[in-house]
């Protein structure tokens, strides 16, 4: 069940996608937060490689290759987030991250997902 907890968390995208939008944050237009969203869901929905790994090596293997994604994936999106309003750099200086490192980040934690919910559904 807890596994399915943190899979379930890639519907939760509303609660930070403002920090997306944000001017103090990473100042995306609406276009490019949708475009966010849609690589989760494409990253969630396309688990083809996490059945196959699943067939092969059993639960437990994917189950940590998903926790693993999750994991790198959400880590991306937040070390861009805080990158961009200033926080953790010593000048104050704000760093954009590109939309395509963004979109890869959500894919990863989206992909990430659907490996875990592979692992604990079969």
């Amino acid at each position: 069940a807890g596994c399915e907890l943190i899979a379930g968390q890639v519907y939760g995208f509303g609660l930070f996608s403002d920090l997306l939008r944000l001017h103090h944050g990473l100042a995306l237009s609406q276009a490019s937060v949708g475009l966010v969203a849609v690589c989760e869901n494409l990253g969630q929905y396309a688990r083809i490689a996490g059945g196959l790994v699943y067939d092969n090596f059993g639960g437990k293997i994917t189950l940590r290759v998903g926790l693993l994604l999750n994991g790198v994936g959400y880590l991306g999106i937040l070390c861009a987030v805080r990158a961009a309003t200033g926080s953790g750099s010593e000048d104050g200086e704000a760093w954009k991250a590109p939309l395509v490192l963004l979109c890869a980040c959500s894919a990863m934690y989206g992909q990430g997902a659907g490996w875990m919910e592979t692992a604990a559904v079969s």
